[in-house]
């Protein structure tokens, strides 16, 4: 395990800064028993985390979801002073969706599995931490401007709807060169740059080779009012980009952008909207990743391991596999980036 990544999670597994910890931002006192119900999810989040470190990638991913899991239990009690371990709902909040019929046709459909939002730990954790993360823009003179935005409310955890393995790993930037493999594209992750003046916001899209980019545009239903043109990349003159622009002043344009990422890089990335238009933040995801997989090592051992061995209709071991290995470096550091 990285000891960096891992030592701002530390701390919550002391009992003194847990208390001074709760004091601030609670305004109250935490007594022993909530501090050790706490500290005790954070110890057994990290200790997950470290077994599945040294585990074989058979039984990878079910270590990591115990460990997303039991984390985000600790986060969720740290950060609700109305929540005990006894309050919180058992279950996980997540529950799988047909998957012996999808897993029928073998290994090649392991994209398709889906799953719904339900009472219980992750519903919770989302409910705790909010939708939002930071983000960067550029202002009207080329210079970054870092916030922390919140998306929104996430419609899957009440409506019923349904998001698959693949609706997710096509939203990762991380990912892109594996999903490459698989869709012969980026899947609904777009080149684009987010720019905001006093008066609006403009959006530049960057058309990728193959791209149909005003379907792109469509997908992320920006207001009726927004205008379309083609304009010059903001760092790249001469570069023709296609641009949306939405009038709006002050916090109210930080409502109407996408999710994006890389801003201040010369190449950077927005993320498309979820067919029922939520927008859900990067933790969020990891955490419905993490137990889609760890479930599926767990009750279909067979076409997890006919994955590994390469088996026939495996074409999505490569994101896969880089998945595994990126809810191990980015769940932590997410969560941290939360806690602040």
């Amino acid at each position: 395990m990285d000891r960096k990544l891992w030592e701002p999670l530390l701390r919550f597994e002391s009992r003194d800064y847990l208390e001074r910890y709760y004091r601030e931002k609670h305004a109250r006192t935490l007594n022993a028993q909530r501090a050790y119900e706490i500290g005790s999810c954070f110890t057994q989040g990290r200790e997950y985390f470290a077994s599945a470190a040294n585990a074989s990638d058979t039984v990878k991913p079910l270590l990591l979801y115990y460990g997303v899991a039991s984390l985000g239990r600790g986060f969720t009690l740290l950060r609700n002073a109305r929540k005990k371990e006894e309050s919180l709902t058992p279950g996980h909040g997540l529950v799988t969706v047909e998957w012996p019929k999808t897993l029928h046709t073998g290994i090649s459909s392991i994209l398709e599995l889906a799953v719904q939002c339900t009472k219980g730990g992750f519903q919770e954790f989302v409910e705790t931490a909010g939708n939002g993360q930071s983000h960067t823009w550029l202002d009207d003179q080329g210079r970054l401007g870092g916030f922390r935005n919140d998306f929104g409310e996430i419609k899957f955890i009440s409506d019923g709807s349904k998001v698959t393995l693949g609706d997710l790993l096509s939203r990762e930037p991380d990912l892109v060169a594996e999903y490459e493999t698989i869709d012969k594209g980026w899947g609904n992750i777009d080149l684009g740059t987010v720019v905001a003046f006093d008066d609006r916001i403009r959006v530049h899209f960057m058309s990728i080779k193959d791209m149909n980019i005003r379907q792109a545009v469509e997908s992320y239903q920006f207001p009726a009012s927004a205008t379309l043109s083609t304009q010059d990349h903001p760092r790249f003159p001469g570069i023709q980009t296609l641009c949306i622009e939405i009038a709006a002043t002050g916090e109210e344009r930080k409502k109407l952008i996408p999710i994006a990422g890389g801003q201040e890089n010369q190449i950077s990335w927005l993320t498309r909207p979820l067919a029922n238009r939520d927008q859900i933040v990067d933790i969020h995801r990891i955490y419905i990743e993490a137990f889609i997989l760890g479930m599926l090592s767990r009750y279909f051992p067979s076409k997890w391991t006919g994955l590994l061995r390469s088996e026939k209709g495996d074409v999505a071991r490569s994101v896969v596999l880089a998945t595994v290995a990126r809810i191990e470096s980015i769940f932590p550091k997410l969560l941290r980036e939360q806690i602040v």
